[in-house]
C-alpha cells in the first residue's frame, strides 16, 4: 500500500465531477453527488492499494518541461483561451444525451491514464523540444481560428485534437511523443459525430431485422413495417437513438486502443473484428428485451421509465467489458504459452 498524493486527489475530484455531471447519472442532485463520490473514492482506494513503485512522471520528463521556452507556454495559454468555447461545447455535447457521443466524456480520462502509463515506462535521455510540433500546432490553430468565423465547432474540435501532438513535441520532444502516440490518437474520439452522419437508417433496419425473429421465437404476435413493430400492447419504433450507433462508435474507439497494445496479429485482429458485430448484437438484444418486456407486462409505458435509458447504459458497458475481456484472455493465454 502507499499514501495518497495530491495528484491522486485532483484526479479523483475530476473523476467524481465527471461522473456526477455525466448523462450516465440522473438529473437529480443527490443521486449524482453520491455516484460522483463513489467513483472518486473508488479511484483513491485503487491508487492506495495498487500504487506503482515509480513516480507517475519521470525526472527526465520534468526536466524537459522546465526547459520549454516561455514563448511556448504563452502559446499554450493562448490556445486555452481561444479553445475555451469549443471545450464548453464539447462538454455539452458529451453530456447532452446517453444516446449520442456520451463516451466522449470518458476519452480525456482514458488519454490521461494512457499518457501517465507511457511516461512511467519511458526511459528517454534528456532531449530538447522538437520544432516539428509547429507542423501540427499551426494547422490546428488555423482550424480553430477559421471556426471562430464559420461557427461549426467541429472544425475547432478537429483543430484541438490536431494541436495535441504539436504541444507534445514542443514540450516533451520527439521520443516521448512517440511514447504518447496511443494517448494522442485516442483524442480523435473526443470529436462528436454530426447528426447528419449518425442518421444511419441501415442500422435501424439491421436492428429491426434481428429483433423480429427473436420476438417470433418467443411467440409474440407482431406485424413489422420497416423499423416499426405493431404488437397487441402497442406500436414500437426503433428510432435513431436506438440504432446503436453511439455504442458502435465507442466500441470502435476501445477496440482501436486495445489493438495498439496487442502483442500479436491474432489478438489485434480478434479485437478489431469483434467490435462491430458485438455492438450490433448487443443492441439487438437490448431492443428485443425492451419490446418483449413491454409485451409481457402488457403496456408500452415501460419505455417512459428509467428502464429505457438504463438499458442503453448497460449495453454500453457490456460491449466495453467484453472487448476488454477478449483482449485480457488472449494476453493471458499468450503469456502462459
Amino acid at each position: 500500500m502507499g499514501r495518497i498524493h495530491l495528484m491522486d486527489i485532483v484526479i479523483a475530484l475530476l473523476i467524481g465531477a465527471g461522473v456526477g455531471a455525466s448523462p450516465f447519472t440522473t438529473v437529480h442532485f443527490w443521486p449524482s453527488f453520491i455516484a460522483g463520490c463513489v467513483a472518486g473514492g473508488g479511484y483513491l482506494a485503487y491508487r492506495v492499494v495498487h500504487r506503482p513503485a515509480a513516480a507517475p512522471t519521470t525526472r527526465t520528463t520534468l526536466n524537459a518541461l522546465r526547459a520549454v521556452p516561455i514563448s511556448v507556454w504563452l502559446c499554450l495559454l493562448l490556445f486555452g483561451v481561444i479553445s475555451a468555447p469549443t471545450f464548453v461545447w464539447l462538454y455539452g455535447t458529451w453530456t447532452g444525451s446517453i444516446w449520442s457521443n456520451s463516451h466522449g466524456l470518458l476519452v480525456p480520462f482514458a488519454m490521461a491514464y494512457l499518457a501517465s502509463r507511457a511516461l512511467r515506462q519511458e526511459h528517454a535521455k534528456e532531449e530538447e523540444a522538437s520544432a516539428r510540433g509547429f507542423a501540427f500546432l499551426l494547422p490546428g490553430l488555423f482550424l480553430i481560428a477559421l471556426d471562430a468565423v464559420l461557427r461549426t465547432q467541429y472544425l475547432a474540435a478537429v483543430g484541438i485534437v490536431l494541436s495535441l501532438p504539436g504541444f507534445s513535441l514542443l514540450f516533451l520532444g520527439a521520443e516521448r511523443t512517440r511514447a504518447l502516440r496511443v494517448a494522442l490518437m485516442a483524442g480523435v474520439f473526443m470529436i462528436p459525430i454530426p447528426n447528419a452522419v449518425t442518421t444511419h437508417i441501415y442500422l435501424r433496419d439491421l436492428t429491426s431485422a434481428g429483433v423480429e425473429p427473436l420476438l417470433r421465437a418467443m411467440g409474440v404476435p407482431l406485424l413489422r413495417n420497416g423499423t416499426a413493430f405493431e404488437l397487441p400492447s402497442g406500436i414500437f419504433i426503433v428510432s435513431e437513438a436506438c440504432s446503436g450507433f453511439a455504442t458502435l462508435y465507442a466500441a470502435l474507439a476501445v477496440a482501436l486502443i486495445l489493438a495498439c497494445y496487442a502483442h500479436s496479429p491474432r489478438r489485434r485482429a480478434l479485437v478489431l473484428l469483434s467490435a462491430v458485430p458485438l455492438a450490433v448484437l448487443c443492441n439487438i438484444a437490448r431492443v428485443f428485451s425492451l419490446i418483449w418486456l413491454s409485451h409481457y407486462l402488457g403496456t408500452p409505458n415501460i419505455l417512459d421509465t428509467l428502464v429505457h435509458p438504463a438499458s442503453g447504459v448497460l449495453n454500453f458497458w457490456i460491449v466495453l467489458f467484453v472487448l476488454w475481456f477478449l483482449a485480457g484472455s488472449l494476453r493471458f493465454q499468450e503469456e502462459r504459452a
